[in-house]
């Protein structure tokens, strides 16, 4: 399993989700096959202390999803999303805390 700790913060929220994410993953046998998510634009729209919130565009590229069985399923790129992260400053740097 990722280690979500590498981008979330510990306990948080986006932490709850994305290890509630993988679990579902593991659980139904599917792995995806280097997943990426490229950011297209970033906004900040607030900063204080050691917080951030940042709007963001991405996409999720085109990867494959292997199955229990070993069977391959190719996914294409999704359609452009949008987001706002809350960020918090950590000593391994910038850290997602939640997700709008």
């Amino acid at each position: 399993m990722a280690d979500v700790g590498a981008v979330d913060v510990a306990g948080s929220p986006a932490h709850q989700a994305d290890t509630a994410l993988l679990a579902r993953l593991d659980a139904s046998g599917t792995r995806p096959e280097r997943p990426r998510a490229t950011v297209t634009d970033a906004t900040v729209v607030a900063v204080g202390g050691s917080s951030a919130r940042v709007r963001v565009a991405y996409v999720v590229e085109a990867h494959v999803q292997v199955a229990a069985d070993g069977s391959r399923t190719a996914v294409g790129a999704s359609r452009p999303h949008e987001s706002t992260l809350d960020l918090r400053w950590t000593a391994g740097g910038w850290r997602v805390e939640g997700v709008a």
